[in-house]
């Protein structure tokens, strides 16, 4: 699994939740929309919930690795 995986994911994720809901989301839901293996899948989310555990922990790495501004004026 890469980092392109990992977002590959995230952004999937949350295009199908702001399409069909959370209720909806599922890994095999994620794993049709992006073509990934539910290997892949499953080493980012086993779960739904581990799914937004995996987001906040990449956000929270790529904050204190300076990747991402805060533009807020």
């Amino acid at each position: 699994m890469t980092d392109q995986d990992a977002l590959t994911i995230f952004d999937t994720a949350f295009a199908l939740m702001a399409e069909r809901g959370w209720n909806a989301l599922s890994v095999a839901s994620i794993c049709d929309a992006s073509g990934l293996d539910k290997n892949t899948v499953f080493k980012v989310a086993p779960t739904k919930f581990a799914l937004m555990d995996a987001f906040a922990r990449h956000i929270d790495s790529e904050v204190l690795a300076g990747g991402i501004e805060d533009d807020r004026e």
